[in-house]
């Protein structure tokens, strides 16, 4: 995934049962306040971590959102997120 500008982005990982029903939902990470520009390093675009998936775990998916820094040229930043839990994404 590559947002330029990336200024916040927050994710859960959602364990689910055979039936598709959520066993838990767990922070996977929340990263704020990196900026990107001509001068400036490019900031972290992965991260690591390790889960343990509780019993009768079958699948897993993912809810996140984010936004983007307002462009240079005065426009908006970008929001983006998705929640599979309710289908609705943008």
């Amino acid at each position: 995934m590559y947002y330029p500008g990336l200024r916040q982005f927050y994710m859960e990982v959602l364990f689910l049962n055979a039936q598709g029903g959520v066993l838990e939902r767990t922070n996977v990470t929340l990263q704020t306040g990196y900026t990107w520009g001509d001068m400036e390093n490019a900031a972290a675009s992965s991260f690591n971590t390790q889960l343990t998936t509780p019993p009768q775990t079958t699948a897993m998916a993912f809810y996140y959102n984010g936004k983007t820094q307002s462009g240079k040229d005065g426009g908006m930043g970008t929001s983006f997120w998705s929640d599979p839990v309710s289908g609705v994404n943008r």
